[in-house]
């Protein structure tokens, strides 16, 4: 499979971390909605970021979607997501704070970070520097035009 995006994009990027946790093997092809637009119009008409390009040429282009695909394509290795309600409701509380590291990096990153100062943002700014240091995320580091495969 491919997932077509620039790892600039906190979804693409969320996307290529949660199929190397599940251990899945894909390509990524590092295609621009904006400065390549035309190329990307041909994988996927709508242009939307990240797109996932399956082995059966199936396309899907929203990152739930994508994922939710992916944990079916995992399907008898271990899920990213625990069955029972409690479980699954920390799991989920989770993701909502590797998604909160992946969009403040994504911040820091571009032009408008002096809007939100790391000083100001202590807890964020923690919670990104940890996730940074995991194997996954720097497999996929952000703007990289490579995807690198995680140690396992």
């Amino acid at each position: 499979m491919r997932l077509i995006g620039m790892l600039d994009s906190p979804y693409v990027r969320r996307v290529a971390i949660s199929l190397q946790l599940l251990d899945l093997r894909f390509e990524r092809a590092s295609i621009s909605v904006l400065r390549q637009f035309d190329a990307f119009a041909a994988i996927n008409p709508v242009v939307k970021s990240p797109t996932l390009v399956a082995d059966d040429g199936e396309v899907l282009m929203e990152s739930s979607l994508i994922l939710d695909c992916a944990e079916a394509l995992a399907a008898g290795r271990e899920s990213l997501m625990p069955a029972g309600p409690r479980e699954r409701k920390h799991a989920l509380r989770l993701i909502d704070r590797v998604t909160s590291a992946l969009t403040w990096h994504f911040i820091q990153q571009m032009s408008v970070a002096s809007l939100v100062p790391p000083p100001r943002f202590p807890a964020l700014q923690a919670l990104g520097a940890q996730a940074e240091t995991l194997p996954a995320f720097r497999a996929a580091p952000h703007g990289d035009p490579t995807y690198r495969d995680a140690p396992h």
